[in-house]
């Protein structure tokens, strides 16, 4: 048999398994899904096409994983915006930010406090300030 899209699958599907579908995939089992949706756990495990219903609940689930990481990889470009923008009030703070997040080692930190800019470059090369 010729493996079916989700959409082709969704469309074969009732009401009440469509129902079941959005449920499980925030479900540990498939009792707890049906009865979230108000629908007998004994009819979930005796539905004709049940093999088709759990095929559309393990593909909604991959689906969701790529519905995810495409809505994260929209909102850096927004993150950035936001970023840039306190950039562009002078805020010391997003500056930072970006520092922090860029170009160093993981748990890596910018200390302003007291050294100015003078520290911050020398952090930043890797030198204490009285090395300059």
């Amino acid at each position: 048999m010729a493996e079916q899209t989700l959409n082709e699958i969704l469309k074969t599907l009732s009401g009440n398994q469509l129902a079941f579908v959005a449920h499980r995939i925030n479900m540990t089992t498939d009792k707890e899904a049906a009865e979230a949706c108000g629908v007998p756990p004994g009819s979930v495990y005796n539905w004709p096409n049940k093999e088709d219903v759990r095929q559309a609940v393990q593909l909604v689930k991959e689906d969701s994983v790529m519905l995810g990481r495409e809505q994260l990889r929209r909102l850096v470009t927004k993150a950035v915006s936001v970023v840039e923008s306190h950039l562009d009030k002078n805020s010391l703070g997003a500056a930072v930010e970006v520092f922090n997040r860029t170009g160093l080692e993981a748990g890596a930190t910018l200390n302003l406090q007291g050294g100015g800019l003078a520290s911050m470059l020398a952090e930043l090369r890797g030198l204490a300030p009285d090395d300059e």
